[in-house]
C-alpha cells in the first residue's frame, strides 16, 4: 500500500526562509505553506530564542520589523 508523503501545513505559523524557499520547490510549492509568516534564518532563531526564554515583547518587535505574510 503506498502512502502519500505528509505535506507541510503552516496556517498561520512562523517558518524560516530557507524553509519557505525548500518547499517552494517541491511538488506541493506553495499550497505546503499558505497563510505564514517567513521569517529570515538569522532573525527566526533569535525569535524563536526570545520565546522560549517568555521574552515576547522583544520577540515581537523582531516579528513585527522582519516577517513578511505569505497570503
Amino acid at each position: 500500500m503506498k502512502t502519500k508523503k505528509s505535506v507541510m501545513f503552516v496556517c498561520g505559523g512562523v517558518i524560516k526562509e530557507s524553509e519557505f524557499k525548500e518547499k517552494l520547490k517541491s511538488k506541493d510549492g506553495i499550497y505546503g505553506i499558505m497563510m505564514c509568516w517567513v521569517l529570515p534564518d538569522d532573525k527566526y532563531e533569535e525569535w524563536e530564542r526570545l520565546h522560549k526564554k517568555g521574552k515576547h515583547e522583544e520577540a515581537r518587535q523582531i516579528f513585527d520589523k522582519y516577517a513578511k505574510s505569505i497570503i
